[in-house]
């Protein structure tokens, strides 16, 4: 992974599927100070992109934040109905389990938050600015605040000073984590990083799991961390066999270019690796595929044409 514009690729997503969209997308913009990026009725045929049988959007919306080329993505789907997360999830069941967003003044963040609701999990832990503390958003997916930016080694600096709040990380929890890092490193195409831990069994409190004890794998994707997580006790269970990626809580992230050549090449590692992927899109400035490795772990390889930004949700809107 280089810095160079035209090749970089690097996480510029993360999906959420949820009961009431407007509800989501007004929780994550009042509550942590997200930007709201516009709303699209998708044309699509999402069956054949996305593996969903009779998919259907009835509410898409954009989120941004200050990380130069991101955005969170909320799915809310007339068909198939969304089915509700199991009641006794853990948050180290297989799948995406979270993902962590710095921002700017934790305490005043918290207190939003309150306001509209939702209380801390814990209480902070860490020292004065290093504090991190865990709440569950409108559908019970768990959103860790940090208070450092723990940026990554490829850090884009951030061009949007009036975002207070900046995706940090995605954690995913895994059965078998060396075919997890053959995945997302060599097919996906994020880069491994040894010399730096982003979470230790001691934050496994934070979201409900204290006394855990897991075996962790950390990749840099452009600005975000993605976190591998195998748990050993207690040992997470797997999906539901008739899973779909519309069932309610993190569908999955997005590795995205500005160029077809860098699209092509991870599109092209991932087939060679033999993983599936479902039908693309193809339009003159844009790609889009779905791809699922192990346990079933959906990642979207997409190239979007930066002049095509405001359309696709990536620059805030107009105030």
């Amino acid at each position: 992974m280089t810095s160079t514009v035209a090749t970089r690729t690097g996480i510029a997503q993360i999906a959420l599927s949820v009961l009431d969209g407007q509800r989501s997308h007004d929780w994550y913009a009042e509550g942590l100070g997200l930007l709201p990026a516009g709303t699209l009725q998708p044309t699509a045929e999402l069956s054949a992109v996305q593996g969903i049988p009779d998919a259907r959007v009835a509410n898409l919306l954009w989120l941004v934040d200050a990380n130069p080329f991101f955005q969170f993505e909320i799915f809310q789907y007339a068909s198939p109905p969304v089915r509700p997360q199991l009641a006794d999830r853990r948050a180290c069941d297989l799948g995406y389990a979270r993902f962590g967003v710095w921002v700017a003044d934790l305490d005043a963040t918290v207190e939003r938050l309150r306001s509209l609701g939702t209380a801390p999990l814990t209480a902070p832990v860490g020292a004065a600015g290093a504090r991190r503390v865990c709440v569950l958003d409108p559908d019970g997916i768990v959103v860790e605040l940090m208070e450092d930016r723990v940026p990554t080694p490829d850090q884009a600096p951030s061009t949007r000073p009036e975002a207070p709040a900046a995706a940090r990380s995605i954690t995913v929890s895994v059965a078998d984590i060396d075919a997890a890092r053959r995945y997302y490193a060599d097919a996906i195409g994020l880069v491994p990083v040894t010399d730096f831990a982003l979470h230790t069994d001691e934050h496994e409190a934070l979201w409900r799991l204290p006394r855990a004890r897991a075996n962790r794998s950390l990749l840099a994707g452009g600005d975000l961390w993605l976190e591998l997580v195998q748990y050993t006790d207690p040992v997470g269970r797997p999906r539901p066999v008739d899973h779909r990626i519309s069932d309610q809580g993190i569908l999955n992230i997005a590795v995205a270019g500005r160029s077809v050549a860098a699209y092509e090449a991870l599109r092209d590692r991932v087939v060679a690796g033999g993983y599936g992927v479902y039908e693309p899109i193809i339009r003159e400035r844009i790609r889009v595929h779905y791809a699922h490795g192990p346990d079933g772990l959906s990642v979207e390889m997409s190239y979007f044409d930066e002049d095509l930004d405001a359309k696709q949700g990536f620059l805030p809107l107009a105030r």
